[in-house]
């Protein structure tokens, strides 16, 4: 009887506790999602993690971190100073330094960065787009055939990612600190993770979007400038400030080439295949899917509605650096929005919660119950596509070469072929593509054709074979060698390809050497000349 004179008597502490006692079990339920998400990120992404071989564009990071870890300096195999992802250039440094440098070691610290991100999107987005939308999201990421293809690669863009969810969750907690003591954590968060993404890649100018975007929202909704946001945005400007002068200094003649010369700034388009203004957008709907787009669209409407200030954050968190990089920025790579990703996934989970809450309510009249049908045919179908996007990340994890990320070239085999016998009767290595060939078969004598490959210059710090007649001059100095080609790069000679009309070359090279079947792969071609190696 006591204990029910206790309940009556004090309702407000009953309810309180009844709270508590929720709050600590959805506590624990979403500690149990999230943590079986990472989990299923961390599986996605190393199993089978040396199954590919490394291609160009990771064996750049993995040579700059061999630098760093024998000498101290972040430079190519030319010698050439590299400081474009600094950042994860020093992570990879540590790993190479432990653990060698082997593909499932190089490429192991964006898988542990991939599961790190589903559960950073869950922390960053609970408070501003609501604890379903949190889960939901979280669990999309883990899931995600993009995800796990990005953390299946040893390059920056996982880690840019991790920077960038922590630079948007810092940034909330800096607007919503009630006093300039509780600001101080989050703002000394939130430039930090910009002045590494920074270090990480030069297109972390673009993290700047968002917060600058809700700021001047702000501040005109403030209908005056002497406010607390005149000071965010003045930070946003010294911080964007810092990080060009960042950039210039460690930008090398090779970066600056790219990024500036050849980045297409001001929205210049580069590559004229990629010249559709809504590129990204195409990007998603034909590889992810058209209903997760529809569902993104509509769950920025209702975050827009229902979020207020809160839901504009979210959506600009995405939307404004793909602004950014439609109209500002004429040099498109898929990638370059990485790092925003898990807020457009954000977006279709805000669609998906929305959409089933709406599904859940009483429907009265058949017009409604109409809709209501047309709606759940809309979410089977969106769940056909959610199973065939779970199964690329499967088929990513079982360690096929081609995946959202990137295609991989079979160098493995060719190249090792080309060592055991390269070695044994003294002969030279030629190549298209130096980095690949030098991880694999652990030499290159000389490349070709360097009139149309000129970086590779920079990279080897070799002179290359501009043409035939060189190539020929070369092959008469020395009796034995092997050519190992590269498909996309010399084979393929597509019609309006950058290095140029490569049809003789290929001629040439047939005529006078012997392709060695036993050796090639579908990506990697294999020539041989000398003794017994006449076509």
């Amino acid at each position: 009887m006591g204990g029910g004179l206790h309940i009556f008597a004090r309702p407000a502490a009953t309810l309180a506790r009844a709270r508590a006692i929720t709050g600590a079990r959805a506590g624990w339920i979403d500690a149990a999602c999230v943590g079986g998400a990472a989990i299923a990120a961390l599986a996605f992404g190393a199993a089978n993690l040396a199954g590919p071989s490394l291609w160009h564009d990771e064996l750049v990071h993995v040579f700059v971190a061999q630098s760093i870890a024998e000498t101290g300096r972040a430079a190519l195999p030319s010698g050439e100073p590299y400081y474009n992802g600094t950042l994860f250039h020093l992570i990879l440094a540590v790993a190479i330094k432990l653990f060698g440098a082997g593909e499932a070691v190089v490429r192991s610290p964006s898988v542990l960065l991939s599961a790190l991100n589903v559960a950073l999107t869950y922390w960053v987005l609970r408070p501003i787009a609501g604890r379903p939308v949190a889960l939901i999201a979280a669990v999309g990421m883990a899931l995600s055939p993009w995800n796990v293809a990005w953390a299946r690669q040893a390059r920056f863009y996982t880690l840019h990612q991790t920077l960038y969810l922590l630079h948007i969750g810092a940034f909330w907690r800096l607007t919503e600190a009630k006093s300039l003591r509780a600001a101080a954590l989050p703002a000394i968060g939130a430039i930090a993770a910009f002045l590494l993404g920074v270090l990480t890649s030069y297109h972390a100018l673009i993290f700047l979007a968002a917060p600058g975007a809700y700021a001047v929202g702000q501040a005109f909704a403030a209908r005056r400038w002497k406010t607390r946001w005149t000071w965010i945005l003045a930070g946003i400007a010294l911080a964007g400030l810092t990080g060009i002068g960042l950039i210039d200094v460690l930008m090398n003649t090779v970066d600056r080439k790219a990024v500036i010369d050849n980045g297409g700034l001001g929205g210049k388009i580069v590559f004229t295949e990629r010249e559709h203004r809504l590129y990204y957008i195409d990007w998603l709907r034909l590889n992810l899917g058209r209903g997760f787009l529809l569902l993104a669209l509509g769950g920025t409407g209702a975050m827009l509605w229902r979020g207020r200030w809160r839901g504009a954050y979210a959506a600009l968190a995405f939307w404004a650096p793909i602004f950014v990089l439609t109209f500002l920025i004429g040099y498109r790579w898929p990638r370059f929005m990485f790092f925003a990703y898990p807020f457009y996934v954000a977006a279709w989970a805000c669609g998906v919660y929305t959409l089933c809450a709406w599904l859940l309510q009483p429907k009265p009249g058949w017009a409604r119950k109409a809709v209501a049908l047309v709606a759940v045919v809309f979410l089977v179908r969106l769940g056909v596509s959610a199973a065939r996007n779970v199964g690329n990340s499967l088929d990513a994890a079982r360690g096929v070469h081609t995946t959202l990320a990137t295609q991989h070239p079979d160098w493995r085999g060719p190249c090792e072929w080309v060592k055991a016998r390269a070695n044994a009767d003294g002969a030279v290595i030629v190549t298209t593509s130096y980095l690949p060939v030098r991880y694999y078969a652990g030499r290159v004598d000389e490349w070709y054709p360097s009139r149309s490959l000129p970086w590779e210059s920079v990279e080897s710090g070799l002179p290359g074979l501009p043409g035939i007649e060189q190539l020929a001059a070369f092959v008469a100095t020395h009796p034995r060698g092997y050519f190992i080609a590269e498909w996309w790069r010399f084979e393929r000679n597509y019609e309006g390809a950058p290095w140029g009309d490569l049809s003789e070359d290929i001629a040439w090279v047939q005529a006078h050497m012997r392709k060695v079947d036993e050796a090639s792969s579908a990506d990697v071609t294999v020539y041989a000349w000398g003794e017994g190696s006449a076509p």
